[in-house]
């Protein structure tokens, strides 16, 4: 009975209790600081999202700038006597050196022994060697007066290196010619066969070449470029006149970002020129010796856009004692959504007239007795375009103004007379019409033409412009009629030029046409056939007065390469 009284008042003191304890978990005695009571309370704001989307491409409309060069057709005086020789053994120097070897022989009707042969080595990267040679000979057969020949010589070496540890690749090359023709005296009676001296029935100039370049194979960090070069000519004939020639150029490039470009080009040729006047007129003359030495500085600048290209330069120029500054201006602008190029231009040029260069137009003249460096001023206006991805053409005005310019006119002054001299015309202009036109499909077929229209008037010093075409026209046909078979084929037709006849009197010569056509076909990889066919219209025709072309002639042979197979 005590117990159970006992356990109901431990129950009644434990309740009573509870109350206080609770309390004591919730109402601790305040810690000393200061309350601070406000009705804000912080809240979290939402975080937006982010969104990283791309902005929309802006369409480049703009073409690549790429480098092109227009081409500025001069007053070109090179009308050398076309030689009759073969089809020669085609060699694609766009490709590099591959060790490949060829030889190409043959015979004609005209006791003509042809032989050609080369030899290719190196890598084509980082060295290379050229080694070639030819020979040709052509006769008329002997009948009466008509003693018309041709004989061509040539043996020439190229060869390049890249050298090590520098960006630069050093070319050289040396060579030498001889060429002889011998002057036609069908239409000379004055004399007997016998005596004319042996030195002048027979003309021959011998050239012996040398040069060497250094060139940047690639721009420096700064973007500047060059490529020094120096060519030397030794250049003589059969009766003691020689001639030396040195040209050195020092061309120096710099690109300014993307379409801009500096230039500086530094050019000196110096000639020395022996006269053996006693080959021409009889004893008692001196010889002669002359100098003239040609210098000049062409800074240039040249922008260049996709539509548009500007090239501007003044060259101040020096030579014996004279001094120009020559304009250098060529602008092209392609048409908008046209496949058509404008062209204009105002270019200065001057031409030192060696006896080298002289006697390559016209190999029958007389050692002349004096040099004249020309002045050539040419403002042209022309199109380019392109009809399709075969057709292209090119159409071009200009207005030349020329000053000392030499001109070739028959001798009548001594035997034989169809010997040239060079004479002098101190001022004369040309109008000049270039149109040319270019088709091609692939590798098996092309076909390329020119015309040259002349008109010259204002001359002086001379009553005609002796010895100048008044009109040419070239065309070349390439055709492979199957896969080992290739025809190509050359047309020339030209007017006649103004000449002096045997009574002293002005005439100008007859025009002609000359067609000429070669075969090759391919007999294995390293062998093959070709034969040549000149004069196809048996026209004797006369491009220098009294010195007739030879007549149908035809040629054949054989061509045998070897090209080196490369270790895989």
């Amino acid at each position: 009975m005590i117990n159970r009284r006992i356990a109901h008042g431990f129950l009644l003191v434990l309740c009573g209790l509870l109350p206080w304890l609770a309390l004591a978990q919730t109402d601790t005695i305040p810690s000393s600081g200061v309350t601070i009571v406000s009705s804000f309370r912080p809240v979290l704001k939402e975080t937006p999202k982010i969104n990283f989307s791309a902005t929309a491409l802006v369409a480049d409309t703009t073409r690549e700038v790429l480098p092109y060069r227009v081409p500025v057709r001069q007053l070109m005086l090179d009308y050398s006597v076309r030689s009759v020789q073969p089809l020669a053994y085609a060699i694609d120097s766009a490709r590099p050196f591959t060790n490949r070897l060829f030889v190409k022989a043959g015979y004609g009707n005209l006791r003509n022994p042809y032989l050609r042969a080369g030899i290719d080595r190196g890598d084509g990267i980082n060295k290379g060697l050229s080694v070639g040679g030819q020979y040709l000979s052509m006769s008329q057969r002997p009948d009466a007066r008509d003693m018309r020949a041709y004989t061509l010589s040539e043996i020439k070496a190229d060869g390049y290196t890249r050298i090590k540890g520098s960006p630069f690749s050093l070319s050289s090359g040396v060579g030498f010619k001889t060429e002889s023709v011998r002057n036609n005296l069908a239409n000379d009676s004055t004399r007997d066969l016998t005596t004319f001296p042996r030195d002048s029935i027979r003309q021959q100039f011998s050239l012996l070449s040398a040069q060497v370049q250094l060139r940047s194979i690639a721009p420096n960090a700064n973007g500047v470029s060059i490529a020094p070069l120096i060519r030397f000519y030794q250049f003589f004939d059969n009766r003691n006149n020689s001639e030396s020639q040195v040209q050195v150029q020092a061309p120096l490039q710099k690109q300014i970002g993307e379409n801009w470009q500096i230039q500086t080009l530094f050019s000196l040729q110096a000639l020395r020129y022996l006269h053996q006047r006693a080959s021409q007129v009889p004893v008692g003359s001196i010889d002669t010796v002359l100098k003239n030495t040609l210098f000049s500085i062409t800074p240039s600048v040249r922008y260049q856009q996709s539509s548009f290209q500007l090239q501007a330069a003044v060259s101040p120029t020096w030579n014996q004692g004279r001094f120009a500054a020559l304009p250098q201006l060529g602008i092209s602008y392609t048409l908008p959504e046209k496949k058509i190029l404008l062209l204009a231009g105002w270019m200065g040029k001057w031409n030192q007239n060696s006896y080298r260069e002289l006697a390559a137009q016209h190999p029958w003249i007389w050692a002349p007795a004096s040099l004249w460096t020309s002045r050539l001023t040419d403002r042209y206006l022309g199109v380019k375009g392109q009809v399709n991805p075969r057709l292209s053409y090119e159409l071009r005005t200009h207005f030349i103004s020329v000053e000392d310019q030499p001109l070739f006119i028959n001798d009548t002054s001594r035997a034989p007379r169809s010997v040239f001299r060079v004479v002098v015309a101190d001022r004369f202009n040309q109008l000049q019409f270039d149109g040319r036109i270019t088709y091609k499909v692939a590798e098996q077929f092309s076909f390329s033409s020119q015309l040259l229209v002349n008109h010259f008037f204002k001359l002086q010093g001379q009553p005609e412009a002796w010895g100048l075409l008044p009109l040419e026209w070239e065309s070349s046909l390439r055709v492979a009629l199957s896969d080992e078979l290739w025809l190509q084929s050359d047309l020339v037709l030209f007017r006649g030029a103004s000449n002096v006849d045997d009574y002293k009197q002005s005439s100008r010569a007859k025009g002609a046409a000359d067609l000429n056509a070669g075969l090759s076909y391919r007999l294995s990889r390293s062998l093959q056939l070709w034969a040549q066919f000149n004069n196809l219209f048996n026209q004797p025709y006369q491009r220098w007065n009294q010195n007739p072309v030879f007549g149908f002639n035809c040629s054949g042979g054989i061509v045998f390469s070897l090209d080196e197979k490369k270790k895989p």
